[in-house]
């Protein structure tokens, strides 16, 4: 019986020891600097209030279309809506950032979002693509020596939940994270407009997933 018991825990460690030592493949080339030795780079410069984005999401199979509001409540909580153009609501969730870790409310999934790791996947994808308005986050900061690009580290859960936030000059162009079980996802942001990201495009593999968001101009216009 001291025999099993010793065996799970070596093997419970080692897992444990395997999943956290994948962090670092994802700052290769990267050495680690004090948060106040450089400008962080942000995706919203603080100028989010209420931005509403043309969505398309694909989720196995299936494809919804219409708008997605994401709305500034307050200083750390959100609302996020994504609904057809006709006003039904496939999701409408909350995000709080008052804690360490992100606190979601769900008001409404659809159905057949609501499904498997989905309704999560979707979930910390927006957590990840806010996260800067997180003022209790943990947050590590890397530069890369050859390049110069930055690269913050975010533990949301010290074990489950990590994010990568990669910037070129001054913004940030991709978020990376993964989270068991959820697996991986990435969010590219390939154009800006008037410091705001005006294209988003969000994949997770494991689960067939990409949302694509643009943003919509003050005159309606795509």
């Amino acid at each position: 019986m001291k025999f099993l018991i010793q065996k799970i825990f070596i093997l419970t460690l080692f897992v444990s020891m395997s999943f956290i030592s994948c962090s670092p493949n994802y700052l290769k080339g990267y050495k680690q600097l004090k948060y106040s030795d450089i400008s962080i780079p942000t995706i919203f410069s603080g100028q989010l209030n209420k931005l509403l984005y043309k969505a398309n999401l694909r989720v196995m199979g299936n494809e919804l279309t219409g708008v997605c509001l994401i709305k500034k409540i307050n200083n750390t909580e959100f609302r996020l809506v994504f609904m057809s153009e006709i006003g039904m609501k496939y999701f409408d969730i909350g995000i709080n950032y008052q804690n360490e870790k992100p606190v979601f409310t769900v008001y409404y999934f659809v159905s057949v979002l609501d499904r498997g790791e989905v309704k999560q996947i979707l979930m910390n994808d927006f957590a990840a693509l806010l996260n800067e308005y997180g003022s209790k986050r943990k947050t590590q900061v890397f530069k890369q020596s050859n390049s110069g690009d930055v690269a913050l580290q975010n533990s949301f859960d010290s074990y489950n939940y990590y994010s990568f936030r990669y910037s070129g000059k001054n913004k940030i162009q991709t978020v990376k994270w993964y989270a068991k079980p959820e697996g991986k996802s990435v969010i590219n942001f390939p154009e800006y407009k008037d410091n705001l990201p005006s294209d988003i495009l969000i994949k997770n593999s494991k689960y067939s997933i990409i949302l694509s968001l643009k943003l919509i101009d003050k005159t309606g216009k795509y």
